[in-house]
């Protein structure tokens, strides 16, 4: 990775005005260091400081809402840290540290398409110059690009997952009709191969037994990719709530992300303090 602003990278406010990245790896760098610290400390200091912020706040009928909801998912943002070190310990201590969250985060979509992204965007706009001449295209993709590409990868992988269950479907119509238009195949002239006649498989009971070989056949095949998709599924959603400038203002990072995320993965109070500061229908689907 090429060099980058430490300021940026270890930023705790939520706005990027960095020529480097353009908001790409805004406050990464804090979060995945944070998560492999041992000690816990800066996950700690950063906790304490939202507690307080929240104490202030939760019962405060002054306080204005996006204040409210912007502690609110500060908050989520270090239950997700605290996330990623506890599956980090977990890899480390089954001494495969290489399948930790955070390395495969490092090694994939941080770590090379970010630097690819970044050149390509070099090539459009020219190279980064000093934060005081600050390109607005630059700005630009520092105003939410990143999280909408990564909730956008996250929810088409999902609607992919949906998809791989009626393959075996096509599949066993494909191999029907297949036969269907062998059998109809007449010899185009004299000389040429006599057509041969497939036994016909449009039989209701045979096209059952098609259909459950080819749900038997598909389904070590569907396993191996649901695990993939459900692994890019996982990295597309956390990178999309650690770059979001403001998730409780960003309807799909909060409904395809955040929402699946803090359902299936992550508890606690940020949860009720999420559904408290946001908008009810963001969460109606979930995260009861």
């Amino acid at each position: 990775m090429r060099s980058h602003y430490p300021a940026c990278e270890r930023a705790e406010n939520n706005l990027c005005r960095c020529q480097q990245c353009g908001g790409m790896m805004h406050r990464i760098e804090w979060a995945l260091i944070a998560a492999v610290e041992e000690s816990g400390a800066e996950r700690r200091k950063r906790r304490r400081s939202l507690e307080r912020a929240w104490d202030r706040l939760a019962d405060d009928r002054r306080a204005k809402p996006a204040t409210v909801a912007q502690v609110a998912v500060n908050s989520g943002f270090v239950d997700l840290v605290d996330w990623l070190a506890d599956d980090y310990r977990a890899a480390v201590g089954a001494g495969e540290e290489s399948r930790s969250t955070v390395a495969q985060l490092r090694a994939g979509l941080v770590g090379m398409v970010s630097d690819a992204v970044r050149e390509e965007v070099d090539k459009i706009v020219g190279p980064p110059g000093p934060s005081r001449d600050a390109n607005p295209l630059r700005l630009g993709l520092a105003d939410h690009f990143w999280c909408d590409l990564f909730a956008a990868i996250a929810q088409v992988a999902q609607q992919l997952q949906g998809e791989l269950d009626e393959v075996p479907d096509h599949i066993a119509g494909l191999i029907v009709r297949s036969r269907q238009a062998d059998n109809n195949l007449v010899r185009p002239k004299r000389g040429t191969p006599k057509p041969v006649k497939r036994i016909p498989l449009e039989d209701l009971m045979v096209e059952r037994v098609v259909s459950a070989a080819v749900r038997t056949a598909w389904a070590p095949v569907q396993a191996i990719y649901q695990a993939k998709l459900q692994l890019l599924i996982r990295h597309a959603q956390v990178l999309a709530i650690l770059i979001c400038p403001a998730p409780e203002h960003h309807r799909s990072v909060v409904e395809y992300c955040m929402h699946p995320l803090f359902g299936e993965e992550i508890a606690g109070p940020t949860v009720e303090r999420i559904k408290r500061a946001l908008y009810e229908d963001l969460f109606s689907p979930g995260l009861e």
